[in-house]
């Protein structure tokens, strides 16, 4: 059926078709097209519509897109556009309806009836994959599992049908929900899916079990594998196979339970078995085992031989023994042993089993338990080493040690007394304790022992005697314990020979320091912890006391009454801390004047290193006081002149970190000096920016060095409320030593915070600026407009309204504030703001025009008459709003837009100005946005316009080029048909030039490349024998304008109408036509060659005489045209005949 309404069109194209063999059926309407597929539905028209040419317009009525669409709801026939149309609007808009193909009119007979024959194919292989598509899913629809495809993108696509059985859900409801399948993924399970997925994407098998919840809310297990992937840039194909394995999954769960319950009783006895079938050297090992043994299952060989490996190596003989003893007499095997671990441990395991054995003594089966005994044995070990380890320390002890006995004489004696005293053992243990000590006789000796029993203990100092005589200094610990034959004693002997030396050179070095004290100008002090002075230096008679009369007197008795208070305070911390710090205070002298001292303490331990006294070193400073408090007034003076000028101020030693800070320098960061105390050079680093920090530490280098005059640094320091203030950082060292290095500096800190942030919002005006001008008609952001000013403002919502031309309808376009407020509100409100058109509000719009900014103090103010009472409440309380800021965007006295800031309670408009500023630039962004629509509407309707008067142009060349043809079909003259053929191909390469001329964006030129690549096999296609020529086109890529590229275009189109008339008369195959252009030099040069007969006699006489100056031989038209075109272009023509025809032409570019 061909579906055309211009008549000539169509009755061409019908003698084309009818010549081909095919019966055509010819409607002038998309509605009768519709109506004839009707009529074949219903078995009505002898003969059945097999294809459908369809032209897209078709006058009044739908046009041949909504026919075809029509059509193929009714019946499945292969529809192929036939259309003047080349915009790619419309192949788009046709593809989205059938895919049987799309043909461009007077494309050449050829085209047309190769694009029938296709889409017949095509129409076939669809039918079959149709059919291919039912088999499989009957197929799939009876496996025991579920065969899906899933997209990365869209979901499932299709499920077999026994996901309803499994389950539960209809095939609507899960066709509605593409996710449904993900989303009822137990939610413990989707970790594990993800993984196998990662691990699938790396190239491993996707095999996953899932629990999946079902329609009625129960759990089923299913096994998942991926059967196929497909994978393009926009998605990812999963074809996969999932079954059912609930009941499997219960069966397992019941036998992990008993499992567990037997490793529970098995690791309360730490118990576990083994089993070893001796004719497979099979080995089994319970969980336990591998637990003991500390060896993974699946690493374990499972054999003898890989038992024996886990035993430590001195012990696998005696093992394999008793083992091959028990096999060899029957008998259980019971063993203790060690295991060696990866790591060096040792472990001890006790091994017990039984064998069974055939009747012939053959071992068949033997049933063993192993336990862990390492706790048990390292106790063993321990004790055994204790005895060890006591018996070594008193052997190697430094220490003389002994047991008297009852009977007072050596039982048992170390080896380092035998050396103190010379004896040997043996001399030794024939003595009593009287034969060595040179101090005490036997009652003295008797009497020491009954205070020993009497005490249970007692330390003492004696001399003993050596083997040669002589004498040295012990120090004995004695403790008696009783045994069944007696009480004996235990004693420990210490040479302290040299300590005694030590004592008498102390008690020397200590009259040395009293010396020392007493000549001091210090006043060195030693009191008992109450403070109470046992010895005090002869420098106290500085201040007119004699030493005598302090002693015993309390060290805080003279201290001012002003100061004592805060003395006794820090004298007890110190005696609470062990901390001292320096104290000054006024001390009373002995005529009653003060003089200001400063104070250390220390404390002094005894002998047990408890602290029992207290070292005071005082310093007169009464004449550094006077000059510190001068320093302090001038201070003082110069605090008052800073506190004038708003600065901080700052001091630092270098050196040593420490640093002074006036308080206007803590203010500046919210605190005060208390809160930051203690203050060093860190407080400053802890509060300023990491990366500014580094900018200050070049330049503090800099100026250390000397390569700057002075120290200046701006840098951001964090405020006690978080935010970062700015501070101007002035200094400069005042001091150095004599090396050069800098000693003390000084500066100051002023606050720039506000200047910085008008700096700030002045640099971010301009980049708002720069964003504002490149918006477009297409592109403007009206909400990227509200975020920016929601930022400049500092509010949290901002809502921008567009006004009509008219000033006075609004509509809102964006919202900017939390990420969900456009939801939040429209929740409130019953419906989305976004979009909206609301009433004229004269009063609102009265106040716009009159003020630039209106501040209500409250958002229920500025609501009032608006909306109800109970939303206004509703919002102020979700969003906590305070006030409300209303700022116009004027242009040219014409109201265009608004801005409505919402402030949270407490917040203000941070900088009047600044909007304003900002109000007035997105103003002229509007009003420039609207200008340009405009002119964009403008340019659209003057497109649309022309693209229907070029299709009716193209329409007319069309009808003009059917005319030709079907009057040639009724030409019976050679002649009159060849020249009716000659316009037809000349009409051809006009209609391919006017086409590309329509398409082309440039101003009256076209690409030489694109005109000769279209042209050329649309002349070659309306000769007959054209599918037995090959075509060579070698065409560059170069514009020209339309005029030339029209003559260029009429030159080609007769050069090779002369080819295909002339050149293969006789040639039954093998016929070439090769076309060459080329732009070089500054010249064109066109050739246009064949491998024919070359041209006949009569043309060639005539390009001879006309090449030799003779007038034009009108008896060669085309000949003619050629010529004179090519004279035209200013341009050179040549001729070779030489095994076929070469021409030749070349003209200036």
């Amino acid at each position: 059926m061909l579906v055309e309404d211009e008549m000539i069109i169509a009755l061409a194209e019908t003698r084309q078709l009818e010549r081909a063999g095919y019966n055509v059926l010819h409607v002038t309407t998309g509605e009768a097209a519709v109506q004839a597929v009707q009529d074949q539905a219903v078995r009505i028209p002898a003969q059945p519509v097999d294809l459908i040419l369809m032209d897209i317009d078709l006058g009044p009525g739908i046009d041949g897109t909504e026919a075809a669409t029509r059509i193929l709801r009714i019946a499945e026939i292969p529809l192929v556009f036939l259309s003047s149309h080349t915009e790619k609007e419309y192949t788009e808009r046709t593809e989205q309806i059938t895919s049987y193909g799309y043909i461009v009119k007077n494309s050449g007979e050829t085209v047309l009836l190769a694009s029938i024959k296709m889409a017949f194919k095509l129409f076939e292989a669809h039918r079959a994959l149709r059919e291919n598509e039912e088999r499989y899913r009957t197929f799939v629809d009876h496996l025991p599992g579920i065969v899906y495809t899933y997209s990365t993108t869209q979901g499932g696509l299709f499920w077999a049908k026994p996901v309803e059985s499994i389950l539960g859900y209809s095939s609507e409801e899960i066709q509605s929900n593409p996710f449904l399948w993900n989303q009822a993924i137990h939610p413990d399970d989707v970790p594990g899916v993800q993984q196998a997925i990662e691990s699938h994407a790396a190239g491993a098998d996707y095999n996953a079990e899932y629990r999946i919840k079902t329609r009625d809310g129960r759990w089923v297990w299913l096994q998942d594998r991926f059967i196929h992937k497909t994978t393009t840039d926009e998605e990812t194909l999963i074809h996969g196979f999932a079954i059912d394995i609930t009941d499997r999954k219960d069966a397992e769960e019941a036998l992990r339970e008993s499992e567990s319950e037997l490793r529970e009783a098995q690791q309360i006895a730490e118990l576990g078995r083994w089993d070893l079938w001796h004719a497979e050297n099979r080995l089994r090992w319970s969980p336990l085992i591998y637990s003991i043994f500390e060896i993974e299952e699946r690493s374990f060989g499972a054999s003898y031989e890989a038992f024996l490996a886990a035993i430590h190596p001195d012990d696998r003989q005696a093992v394999d023994g008793a083992w091959q003893a028990s096999l060899r007499d029957s008998k259980p095997y019971d063993i203790e042993h060690r295991l060696l671990m990866n790591d060096g441990r040792i472990k001890w395991v006790r091994e017990y089993c039984r064998t069974e054995f055939d009747a012939h003594g053959t071992p068949v089966h033997s049933v063993g338990i192993v336990q862990d005994i390492t706790i048990r044995k390292l106790a063993e070990m321990d004790l055994a080493s204790s005895k060890r380890y006591l018996e070594t320390i008193l052997e190697t002890s430094a220490d003389g040690f002994w047991v008297v006995a009852p009977d007072r004489r050596f039982s048992t004696v170390n080896e380092a007394y035998l050396k103190m005293s010379g004896y040997s053992r043996e001399e030794l243990l024939d003595l009593t304790i009287n034969d060595i000590d040179a101090i005490e006789d036997l009652a003295e000796t008797t009497a020491r022992i009954a205070r020993i029993m009497d005490r249970g203990f007692d330390i003492f100092e004696t001399q003993h005697r050596r083997k040669d005589g002589s004498l040295f200094d012990v120090e004995v610990s004695v403790t008696p314990f009783d045994r069944s034959d007696g009480t004996h004693l235990v004693c420990f002997c210490r040479d302290i020979s040299e300590r005694k030396a030590t004592q008498r050179q102390l008690e020397e070095q200590t009259s040395l320091l009293n010396t020392v004290m007493d000549n001091m100008l210090d006043l060195v002090a030693i009191t008992d912890l109450d403070g109470v002075l046992s010895y005090a230096g002869r420098s106290h008679q500085q201040l007119g006391y004699r030493v005598e009369d302090l002693i015993g007197t309390h060290v805080l008795t003279p201290v001012h009454p002003e100061d004592k208070e805060r003395v006794t305070g820090t004298f007890t911390s110190f005696l609470q801390t062990g901390i001292s710090a320096p104290v000054e205070y006024r001390w009373a002298r002995a005529d009653g004047t003060y003089v200001w001292l400063e104070t250390w303490a220390r404390l002094l331990p005894d002998q047990s290193g408890r602290p029992t006294r207290v070292l005071f070193n005082t310093r007169n400073v009464t004449e550094r006081r006077k000059n510190e408090e001068a320093l302090q007034r001038e201070r003082q003076r110069l605090a008052a002149i800073i506190e004038g000028t708003d600065v901080g101020t700052w001091e630092w030693n270098v050196q040593t970190g420490e640093t002074r800070f006036n308080q206007r320098w803590a203010e500046i960061i919210g605190y005060t000096l208390e809160e930051l105390s203690p203050v060093s050079i860190a407080t400053w680093e802890r509060f300023t920016n990491p990366e500014d920090l580094k900018i200050s530490a070049a330049l503090l280098e800099r100026h250390f060095r000397g390569d700057s005059p002075g120290y200046e640094f701006e840098g951001r320091m964090r405020h006690k409320n978080g935010s970062w203030v700015w501070v101007l950082d002035r200094g400069r060292v005042i001091t150095r030593d004599d090396a050069g290095r800098p000693l003390m500096m000084m500066g100051t800190h002023l606050d720039i915070t506000e200047r910085k942030h008008r700096e700030e919002r002045h640099q971010r005006l301009a980049e708002v600026s720069r964003t504002l001008n490149e918006y477009t008609h297409e592109s403007i952001d009206y909400r990227e407009i509200a975020g920016i000013a929601r930022e400049l403002s500092g509010a949290s919502y901002v809502v921008f309204n567009k006004y009509e031309p008219d000033g006075v309808a609004l509509s809102t376009v964006a919202l900017a504030g939390i990420s969900d407020v456009t939801e939040r509100i429209s929740s409130i409100l019953g419906f989305s703001p976004i979009g909206r058109t609301w009433d004229p509000d004269p009063a609102r719009t009265t106040e716009l025009t009159r003020n630039r900014i209106t501040v209500f103090d409250s958002f229920k103010e500025f609501a009032a008459g608006k909306m109800p009472a109970r939303v206004v409440a509703t919002i102020q309380r979700v969003f906590r709003l305070g006030p409300v800021v209303l700022l116009a965007i004027t242009r040219d006295e014409r109201l265009v837009g608004d801005l409505t800031l919402f402030f949270e309670t407490g917040a203000v408009l941070s900088d009047r100005a600044v909007m304003e500023l900002f109000a007035d630039m997105v103003g002229l962004v509007m009003i420039r946005v609207e200008l340009e629509k405009g002119n964009a509407l403008l340019l659209q309707e003057k497109e649309t316009l022309l693209r229907e008067v070029q299709h009716r142009i193209k329409n007319t060349l069309n009808t003009m080029s059917s005319l030709l043809s079907l009057q040639a079909g009724t030409l019976e003259e050679p002649q009159a048909l060849a020249a009716v053929s000659d316009i037809r191909s000349r009409f051809a390469g006009m209609e391919v030039l006017y086409d590309q001329l329509y398409r082309s964006e440039g101003q009256g030129a076209a690409s030489v490349h694109t005109y000769m690549t279209r042209l050329v096999p649309r002349v070659i296609g309306m000769f007959p024998h054209a599918g037995e020529v090959a075509v060579s086109l070698d065409i560059a890529e170069f514009s020209l304008d339309a005029r030339r590229l029209s003559a260029l275009g009429l030159i080609v189109n007769e050069l090779v109408t002369n080819v295909m008339k002339y050149a293969f008369r006789n040639k039954k195959d093998g016929g070439r036509v090769q076309v060459r252009c080329a732009n070089d030099s500054g010249r064109i040069t066109l050739t246009v060659a064949d491998n024919g007969a070359g041209m006949p006699l009569p043309v060639r006489k005539a390009i001879s005489r006309m090449e030799s100056g003779s007038s034009m031989d009108l008896s060669s038209f085309g000949i003619t045209i050629i010529l004179s075109l090519t004279h035209q272009l200013n341009g050179t023509i040549a001729f070779q005949h030489d095994g076929g025809t070469t021409v030749t032409i070349s003209f200036p570019a």
